[in-house]
């Protein structure tokens, strides 16, 4: 009978260190595949998700104490055993072609406040119950922001069609590249930065807010939009207008790939020539369309050939037709 008992014993104690394993190695052969700035931003905050369900589940499966004063370092072990676990996932990650950052920890760390709130919830009652649900609620949401936030910002971006982005209002996911920087301002003579080049006129003929890619030496400094998922089917052009502020001719760079480029590495740039002052920069979408899928177009970028030394390029009135 003892040794049935012992056994038995046993065999619960393996039973719940195979579950902490399983529950421990859970992020690892769960993956989102990030082929839309959703599912990247999902993808992330599923750490939060995993995390919570590991800490309860651990918490539920080992009976850990009640919240109070005696147990306080039992928890505190907890949690630092649950972020340590998620450490080194992150480690793990970076040998397996997944990128290791501190921000899945962070999330992790909301995972494990709510997992760690609604245990307690579940062991006390009256207020302190509502309080500590409300807790556990309010981390998760914060943990699920990003994924609502890239929603948003893509339907505010199908919404705006033919206009990808004039600057009067907010364009979302814009992002340098190579060193460039990236300002909206009121373009006038206070705004134009300093440079060894002799300059044209400023831009007259514009009274808006433009986007001014500053650049310094370097391969292909520049920016644009990044991390963008919109259908550029059914539009015969892409236009931009350009203002190279300088009396001498002038070269821009414009890069454009879909979101399968991460596998097919397939992309479209070209150069196109700027003349002192404002120029409009046309592209045909048919010839994009042999390199790329104008149906899940993502990075839209604008860059300097190989600047020998830093300047500036303004743009403005992004748009389709």
């Amino acid at each position: 009978m003892v040794g049935f008992i012992v056994r038995g014993g046993s065999l619960r104690l393996v039973l719940k260190v195979l579950l902490l394993v399983f529950l421990c190695a859970t992020p690892l052969w769960i993956y989102i595949p990030a082929s839309t700035p959703f599912l990247e931003a999902l993808n992330n905050s599923a750490h939060a998700a995993l995390f919570f369900m590991m800490g309860l589940g651990i918490a539920v499966t080992f009976e850990l104490p009640r919240p109070c004063q005696k147990s306080l370092f039992v928890w505190f072990i907890f949690v630092f055993l649950l972020v340590c676990v998620g450490i080194a996932i992150e480690l793990v990650q970076s040998f397996i072609g997944r990128s290791a950052t501190l921000s899945d920890v962070l999330l992790d760390a909301l995972g494990i406040g709510a997992a760690l709130c609604t245990y307690w919830a579940l062991s006390i009652r009256g207020c302190w119950r509502i309080l500590l649900c409300g807790v556990a609620l309010l981390l998760l949401t914060i943990a699920f922001v990003g994924p609502a936030q890239a929603l948003w910002v893509g339907a505010q971006l199908k919404q705006q069609l033919p206009v990808v982005c004039n600057f009067d209002s907010a364009c979302p996911n814009l992002d340098s590249s190579d060193g460039g920087t990236l300002d909206v301002i009121n373009l006038d003579a206070s705004n134009i930065g300093s440079s060894s080049k002799q300059r044209s006129i400023v831009w007259r003929t514009n009274d808006s807010l433009v986007l001014r890619v500053g650049y310094r030496a370097g391969t292909f400094p520049g920016g644009g939009f990044d991390r963008v998922i919109v259908s550029w089917q059914g539009y015969n052009a892409l236009c931009t207008e350009v203002y190279w502020p300088y009396l001498s001719a002038g070269q821009l760079g414009v890069h454009i790939h879909d979101q399968d480029f991460s596998k097919t590495r397939k992309k479209f740039d070209r150069t196109y020539s700027l003349e002192a002052g404002a120029n409009k920069v046309c592209i045909d979408l048919a010839e994009v369309a042999k390199f790329i899928d104008l149906a899940g177009v993502k990075t839209l970028m604008y860059y300097s050939i190989r600047p020998t030394a830093a300047g500036e390029f303004y743009l403005d009135n992004i748009h389709l037709r």
